[in-house]
């Protein structure tokens, strides 16, 4: 801004000084006049063009610099979601394994203590042993349990039955004991 205001008052002094010269008779004096507000007009454009360029070189590296944090901040996003999807296919043990290798370099390198390492050890194991599968149970669906349950009801009414016709006589009787 102060560029332009420069350079409009040189010119504008340059420009009433060239209206003057048509009128006037060439004296060296006004011919010194002219030839400094000339000069003056050519220094102000020359500080304008200065003053632009570098208005001009400010915003570019603005730009830059916005496009290289896009550019970084894109960076970190794809890298933290391969890194994630990374960790998604590791097994257990692999994460386990990793970490332990972690802890004890920073153990060896003197980044933590002993008992900061046991505990973090620790707490490691548990994530790990809690990640493996324990055994359940074998699911039976509900009709195969139903059969299941009279196939043993008929058993137990077999059994029975080969009892009472071993023990069946004219005279007898079956006590409950036998059953």
């Amino acid at each position: 801004a102060s560029a332009q205001k420069a350079f409009d008052e040189a010119d504008k002094k340059w420009q009433w000084y060239q209206s003057r010269s048509q009128r006037r008779g060439k004296t060296a004096s006004f011919r010194a006049n002219l030839q400094g507000a000339w000069d003056d007009r050519e220094n102000a454009r020359l500080g304008l063009a200065a003053a632009t360029l570098q208005s001009d070189m400010e915003k570019a590296g603005e730009l830059a610099a916005r496009d290289r944090a896009e550019r970084e901040s894109s960076q970190l996003k794809y890298t933290g979601e391969a890194q994630k999807a990374y960790e998604r296919l590791l097994t257990p043990l692999e994460k386990y394994t990793a970490r332990q290798e972690e802890l004890n370099k920073a153990l060896k390198d003197g980044k933590i203590l002993q008992a900061d390492y046991n505990t973090l050890m620790a707490s490691a194991k548990k994530d790990y042993e809690s990640t493996q599968k324990k055994p359940s149970g074998v699911k039976v669906s509900a009709g195969e349990r139903q059969e299941d349950q009279a196939h043993a009801a008929l058993l137990a009414l077999e059994t029975e039955l080969r009892t009472l016709e071993k023990h069946s006589g004219v005279n007898e009787k079956i006590s409950q004991q036998r059953r």
